[in-house]
């Protein structure tokens, strides 16, 4: 192998990697903002090598005609450890809450393993 082709191959390799490190951090395309109200049910740090907030929000409604409760959950992460810490001190209330969250189309997994974002709790 000649120094040129070594030349080309650790480049090639240096740019796969640095192509893998840019799609995994992907910030993603903004889909959505909005709000979801209802009890936090769970808050968690996910992952093996990249730690991640990762939530579920109990959506309970009355739907039904008979006057039942059904419920929905709506799974989220957090990316602010300040954002998170609110999260849950609402989930140890076991009060409803309302979360703000943005929706992302195309997200990285160093941004969390859903594609809602919470970014403040009122």
């Amino acid at each position: 192998m000649t120094k040129t082709q070594k030349l080309g191959v650790v480049l090639g390799v240096v740019g796969l990697l640095g192509l893998t490190h840019i799609v995994l951090r992907f910030p993603g395309i903004k889909y959505s903002e909005g709000t979801r109200s209802g009890i936090v049910t769970k808050i968690s740090q996910k992952g093996l090598i990249i730690k991640t907030n990762e939530g579920e929000l109990s959506l309970q409604r009355n739907t039904n005609i008979d006057g039942q409760i059904v419920t929905d959950v709506f799974y989220f992460s957090v990316e602010d450890d300040a954002v998170a810490e609110k999260v849950r001190t609402a989930e140890k209330s076991g009060q409803r809450t309302t979360l703000r969250y943005t929706e992302y189309m195309f997200r990285g997994i160093y941004r969390g393993n859903t594609s809602c974002n919470i970014t403040g709790v009122e």
